[in-house]
């Protein structure tokens, strides 16, 4: 007799072997057994090859019985929908309810970190969500609740090419259940060509009670395996509230925004990961880090048929035409508007809602309740157009910032997303307000600020506020340029009139350091044509080249002000968009080629 919890059948072909690994030395010598295996994207071979096949054996598969696996609970619907997960961006293990037909309950994967680089990007099929044909293995879970406790009976099916089976059955635990938080992702695609990759985690690392821990791909692998160390084990982020060294220098991490002691007493948990590889994954715990209760898998989407799905970009081919940018920062509203090289005309934008939600859905109705935490902490998931960007900015506690380099709070204020994030959302749970901040409350986290009328400010915490509303705006502007197929490569900023002296050249020195917020790989740095403060016409590229005068719009003077009410109250969009673009003006004439690049009617406007 085999011993408890073994569960493993006899292979289907006659005279095979099962699987036994339970007995220790000296018996292990007699009794053991072990089939080595070979799988590919979940293509399970009896032989070696040399196309990538990972070697197994098929008792590594599974986790160990003393396992104890997460639930996730959504609504009545996904419970009663056999389908639910079939627009979900994360891979979970779906069961039958026990006694309850049609019903359904959802877990955490059960597999080793192995198991998922065996199966690959063909977990899917592995769990029935999405169909493989060349994938017959088959992951499957019973969950039932009894006087003793709740278990999820989990059975593995491993089909090989040559048309033998194995059955792996075990029984696990179930350790308890999340619902009611997020886990989103930023943005909502993958690309050889992208390097920032941002994730709003509400079940911190290091929380009390369940923790999620996120690890890495390597997009620069074939399949975008899972980044193991020596021991098998994924490369975790962070682990007991600090960023882990990944220990090579392809992989970039950051913790920007912790959970830690400072704020134990706040009941609203998150923290904020950077990195220069796509998110591939997270593993579930329990208690403590180490008591491991399964791992999640994120799935991305290459035939971008499923808009839940983040896209998988990787495999194509993107020739980015240049874009030249245009910016105005103004006391209520900024505006940006570019040149396109390759379609020969002034655009504007919309910066759509980039955000990925694993455990939830961001489509929130801020007509029916105010913005929450993820919507004003994160990247935002209302869509605004580039002519009326709310010139307000969303800061989180300073007590959750990460500052493992001890900058002052100036030097670390002034950071894209750990200084905060651009605030587009309505409705907000506004508290009080003054004229430079309003103070929001929230039912979880509390009392939070949002800056506000930064524009003339020379308080050096304001100045920090305001290349951190720059730097994570440029950001998103990144992002929709890069779908839109562009990349900027120049920046033109504009000016008042009436603005000289220090705070003038503290705007040269926060627009010139925008030029180090790309996150498009090996892209030429941006250049910054900055106004020309001391009336220099020499034409030098880092002045305006050309223009005569300090004032904004190369010689025009309408303040910036004015330009702002145009594009956010007339309606004349047309106009201002011109307005905004002309900075631009001595870079777009170049050579003259202008003539042929634009109809009458916009060359007589840049003019």
């Amino acid at each position: 007799m085999l011993p408890k919890g073994v569960g493993l059948s006899l292979l289907q072909k006659p005279g095979s072997t099962p699987e036994v690994n339970k007995f220790l030395a000296p018996f292990s010598l007699l009794f053991n057994h072990s089939t080595e295996l070979y799988g590919l994207e979940g293509v399970i071979f009896s032989e070696a090859s040399y196309d990538g096949r990972i070697s197994f054996k098929p008792s590594e598969l599974l986790l160990p019985e003393t396992t104890e696996i997460i639930q996730f609970r959504f609504g009545a619907d996904d419970e009663n929908n056999k389908n639910s997960l079939a627009n979900t961006p994360l891979m979970l293990l779906r069961a039958d309810v026990k006694g309850m037909p049609n019903n359904y309950a959802y877990f955490t994967l059960p597999l080793t970190p192995h198991a998922l680089n065996v199966f690959g990007n063909n977990l899917s099929a592995l769990t029935g969500i999405a169909d493989a044909s060349e994938v017959k293995s088959r992951l499957s879970a019973e969950y039932e609740v009894d006087n003793l406790g709740e278990y999820l009976n989990v059975r593995l099916r491993l089909h090989t090419q040559t048309g033998n089976e194995n059955v792996i059955d075990v029984k696990y635990k179930v350790a308890g259940e999340v619902k009611g938080r997020d886990i989103l992702l930023w943005p909502n695609f993958i690309s050889k060509k992208w390097n920032r990759y941002f994730m709003y985690n509400e079940i911190p690392h290091n929380d009390i009670k369940f923790q999620a821990s996120p690890f890495i791909g390597d997009i620069n692998d074939q399949h975008f395996r899972i980044v193991l160390n020596d021991k098998n084990e994924p490369l975790y982020l962070a682990k007991d509230g600090k960023l882990q060294d990944l220990n090579n220098p392809d992989y970039i991490s950051s913790l920007l925004v912790e959970n830690n002691q400072k704020v134990s007493d706040n009941p609203y948990k998150y923290e904020i990961y950077e990195s220069n590889q796509p998110f591939k994954g997270i593993k579930f715990s329990y208690g403590k880090s180490d008591n491991l209760c399964g791992f999640v898998i994120i799935r991305y989407d290459k035939l971008n048929k499923i808009k839940e799905l983040p896209k998988d970009m990787t495999n194509e081919m993107q020739n980015l035409a240049k874009a030249r940018l245009g910016i105005d920062f103004g006391s209520t509203n900024s505006s940006v508007a570019y040149w396109s090289d390759r379609d020969n005309e002034v655009k504007g934008m919309t910066l759509k809602n980039r955000r990925i939600s694993l455990l939830a859905s961001d489509n929130k109705n801020n007509d029916e309740r105010p913005a929450v935490e993820d919507e004003v902490f994160f990247f935002q998931n209302d869509e605004i157009k580039t002519n009326a960007i709310k010139s307000v900015l969303a800061i989180h506690d300073f007590k959750r910032l990460s500052n493992p380099s001890n900058l002052t709070q100036e030097q670390l204020l002034e950071k894209e997303i750990i200084g905060g994030f651009p605030c587009f959302e309505k409705n907000l749970p506004i508290e009080t307000s003054d004229n430079t901040k309003h103070t929001l409350k929230f039912n979880r986290a509390g009392i939070a600020e949002l800056k506000y009328n930064m524009k003339w400010s020379s308080n050096p915490l304001e100045k920090g506020h305001k290349k951190a509303y720059l730097s994570s705006l440029m950001l998103h502007i990144y992002a929709q340029l890069f779908e839109e197929g562009h990349e900027p490569t120049s920046l033109k900023w504009s000016y008042p009139s009436s603005m000289v002296g220090d705070i003038l050249n503290q705007y040269r020195g926060i627009y010139d350091s925008l030029s180090e917020i790309s996150p498009i790989v090996e892209s030429k740095r941006l250049l910054v044509y900055p106004p020309d403060i001391q009336g220099n016409t020499n034409g030098d590229e880092n002045t305006w080249a050309g223009s005569n005068t300090g004032s904004s719009w190369g010689g025009v003077s309408e303040t910036s002000e004015n330009t702002v009410n145009t594009w956010g109250d007339s309606g004349n969009n047309w106009e201002a968009l011109l307005l905004l673009l002309r900075p631009l003006r001595p870079i777009l004439l170049e050579d003259g080629e202008i003539k042929n690049l634009l109809n009458q009617r916009v060359l007589l406007k840049l003019k």
